[in-house]
Protein backbone atom coordinates (compact mmCIF):
# COMPACT_ATOMS: atom_id res chain seq x y z
CA UNK A 1 0.00 0.00 0.00
CA UNK A 2 1.09 3.54 -0.64
CA UNK A 3 2.53 5.65 1.79
CA UNK A 4 -0.30 7.64 3.35
CA UNK A 5 1.66 11.24 3.13
CA UNK A 6 1.82 10.30 -0.83
CA UNK A 7 -2.05 9.67 -1.14
CA UNK A 8 -2.95 12.42 1.05
CA UNK A 9 -0.44 14.81 -1.42
CA UNK A 10 -2.42 12.74 -4.33
CA UNK A 11 -5.57 13.85 -3.46
CA UNK A 12 -4.74 17.54 -3.15
CA UNK A 13 -3.10 17.55 -6.40
CA UNK A 14 -6.61 16.54 -7.80
CA UNK A 15 -7.87 18.97 -6.35
CA UNK A 16 -6.07 21.62 -7.58
CA UNK A 17 -6.34 19.48 -11.19
CA UNK A 18 -9.86 20.22 -10.82
CA UNK A 19 -9.86 23.50 -9.61
CA UNK A 20 -7.43 24.29 -13.12
CA UNK A 21 -9.91 22.16 -15.17
CA UNK A 22 -12.51 24.59 -13.98
CA UNK A 23 -11.20 27.53 -14.64
CA UNK A 24 -9.04 26.99 -17.67
CA UNK A 25 -10.84 24.24 -19.39
CA UNK A 26 -8.00 22.17 -20.28
CA UNK A 27 -5.54 20.38 -17.98
CA UNK A 28 -1.85 20.38 -19.12
CA UNK A 29 0.01 16.91 -18.19
CA UNK A 30 2.31 17.31 -15.60
CA UNK A 31 4.77 15.12 -13.31
CA UNK A 32 6.19 16.26 -9.86
CA UNK A 33 8.52 14.84 -8.39
CA UNK A 34 9.04 14.94 -4.14
CA UNK A 35 11.84 14.58 -2.12
CA UNK A 36 12.45 12.97 1.00
CA UNK A 37 12.18 16.77 3.02
CA UNK A 38 9.37 17.44 1.02
CA UNK A 39 10.60 19.31 -1.92
CA UNK A 40 9.05 19.33 -4.59
CA UNK A 41 9.42 19.53 -8.17
CA UNK A 42 6.95 20.31 -11.12
CA UNK A 43 8.18 19.50 -14.93
CA UNK A 44 5.41 19.94 -17.37
CA UNK A 45 5.03 16.46 -19.83
CA UNK A 46 4.52 17.83 -23.44
CA UNK A 47 4.09 15.35 -26.36
CA UNK A 48 1.90 14.87 -29.01
CA UNK A 49 2.22 10.96 -29.98
CA UNK A 50 3.21 7.82 -27.92
CA UNK A 51 7.02 8.46 -28.70
CA UNK A 52 7.36 11.67 -27.42
CA UNK A 53 5.25 11.02 -24.14
CA UNK A 54 7.46 7.89 -23.51
CA UNK A 55 10.50 10.52 -23.91
CA UNK A 56 8.33 13.19 -21.13
CA UNK A 57 8.06 10.09 -18.78
CA UNK A 58 11.65 8.98 -18.91
CA UNK A 59 12.65 12.49 -17.92
CA UNK A 60 10.43 12.64 -15.33
CA UNK A 61 11.92 9.58 -14.31
CA UNK A 62 15.31 10.42 -15.00
CA UNK A 63 15.05 13.55 -12.50
CA UNK A 64 12.93 11.31 -9.84
CA UNK A 65 16.48 9.35 -9.75
CA UNK A 66 18.70 12.49 -9.59
CA UNK A 67 16.77 13.94 -6.94
CA UNK A 68 16.89 10.28 -5.10
CA UNK A 69 12.60 10.91 -4.84
CA UNK A 70 10.79 9.43 -2.40
CA UNK A 71 7.31 9.44 -5.06
CA UNK A 72 6.27 10.55 -8.47
CA UNK A 73 3.22 11.94 -9.11
CA UNK A 74 1.47 12.22 -12.38
CA UNK A 75 -1.53 14.49 -13.23
CA UNK A 76 -3.26 14.18 -16.74
CA UNK A 77 -6.77 14.94 -18.45
CA UNK A 78 -7.08 11.03 -20.42
CA UNK A 79 -9.77 9.78 -22.00
CA UNK A 80 -11.17 6.22 -20.34
CA UNK A 81 -13.29 3.33 -20.86
CA UNK A 82 -14.50 0.41 -18.49
CA UNK A 83 -14.36 -2.79 -19.46
CA UNK A 84 -15.97 -6.47 -18.04
CA UNK A 85 -13.06 -8.65 -18.00
CA UNK A 86 -13.58 -12.22 -18.60
CA UNK A 87 -13.27 -14.30 -15.29
CA UNK A 88 -13.02 -11.49 -12.82
CA UNK A 89 -15.97 -9.80 -10.96
CA UNK A 90 -15.04 -5.79 -11.04
CA UNK A 91 -15.33 -3.74 -13.96
CA UNK A 92 -11.65 -2.16 -14.09
CA UNK A 93 -11.05 0.78 -15.74
CA UNK A 94 -7.97 1.39 -18.17
CA UNK A 95 -6.85 4.87 -18.57
CA UNK A 96 -5.60 5.52 -22.03
CA UNK A 97 -7.76 3.71 -24.00
CA UNK A 98 -8.94 6.38 -26.14
CA UNK A 99 -12.40 5.71 -28.07
CA UNK A 100 -13.24 6.86 -30.84
CA UNK A 101 -16.68 7.46 -30.15
CA UNK A 102 -16.74 11.41 -29.11
CA UNK A 103 -18.90 10.31 -26.07
CA UNK A 104 -16.20 8.32 -24.51
CA UNK A 105 -15.75 9.56 -20.88
CA UNK A 106 -13.35 12.06 -20.10
CA UNK A 107 -11.36 12.09 -16.83
CA UNK A 108 -8.61 13.68 -14.54
CA UNK A 109 -5.92 11.18 -13.81
CA UNK A 110 -3.90 11.89 -11.36
CA UNK A 111 -1.29 8.85 -10.68
CA UNK A 112 1.59 7.92 -7.64
CA UNK A 113 4.51 5.80 -7.33
CA UNK A 114 6.28 5.56 -4.33
CA UNK A 115 9.83 4.81 -4.21
CA UNK A 116 9.42 1.52 -2.45
CA UNK A 117 7.00 0.95 -6.30
CA UNK A 118 3.76 1.16 -4.40
CA UNK A 119 1.13 2.96 -6.54
CA UNK A 120 -2.24 3.96 -6.97
CA UNK A 121 -3.99 6.12 -9.72
CA UNK A 122 -7.37 8.13 -8.55
CA UNK A 123 -9.55 8.77 -11.71
CA UNK A 124 -11.94 11.63 -11.83
CA UNK A 125 -14.88 11.31 -14.32
CA UNK A 126 -16.68 14.18 -16.01
CA UNK A 127 -17.98 15.32 -18.89
CA UNK A 128 -19.00 18.92 -20.20
CA UNK A 129 -22.81 20.52 -19.85
CA UNK A 130 -22.40 23.48 -22.02
CA UNK A 131 -19.40 25.60 -20.64
CA UNK A 132 -19.85 23.89 -16.83
CA UNK A 133 -18.25 21.06 -16.04
CA UNK A 134 -19.89 17.78 -14.35
CA UNK A 135 -17.45 15.56 -12.50
CA UNK A 136 -18.50 12.49 -11.65
CA UNK A 137 -17.46 9.54 -8.99
CA UNK A 138 -14.04 9.09 -7.99
CA UNK A 139 -12.30 5.95 -8.29
CA UNK A 140 -9.54 5.21 -5.96
CA UNK A 141 -7.02 2.32 -7.28
CA UNK A 142 -4.08 0.79 -4.92
CA UNK A 143 -1.29 -0.71 -7.23
CA UNK A 144 -1.98 1.14 -10.51
CA UNK A 145 -0.01 -0.25 -13.15
CA UNK A 146 1.31 2.33 -15.89
CA UNK A 147 3.68 1.15 -17.66
CA UNK A 148 5.35 4.93 -18.40
CA UNK A 149 5.77 5.84 -14.48
CA UNK A 150 8.38 3.24 -14.22
CA UNK A 151 11.31 2.98 -11.28
CA UNK A 152 13.38 5.65 -11.30
CA UNK A 153 16.08 4.17 -8.95
CA UNK A 154 19.36 4.35 -10.79
CA UNK A 155 18.33 6.40 -13.61
CA UNK A 156 20.20 9.51 -13.94
CA UNK A 157 19.12 10.55 -17.86
CA UNK A 158 16.80 9.90 -20.37
CA UNK A 159 18.00 6.28 -20.86
CA UNK A 160 18.10 3.66 -17.97
CA UNK A 161 21.16 3.25 -16.51
CA UNK A 162 22.09 -0.49 -15.27
CA UNK A 163 22.89 -0.78 -11.67
CA UNK A 164 26.69 -1.59 -10.81
CA UNK A 165 26.06 -4.22 -8.16
CA UNK A 166 23.37 -6.27 -10.81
Amino acid sequence: MIPEDVRERARQVLEVAKQHLIRDGVLAPVGMVIEADGTTTVMGLAFREHREKRRAFDALCALAGRRAARAVITVMDVRYATHQHPGTVPRRFRPGEIADHPEQPEAVLVAARAADGTSMALMLPYSWQGEAIRFGDLREVEDYEDNLLRPWQGMTNKRRKVSENK
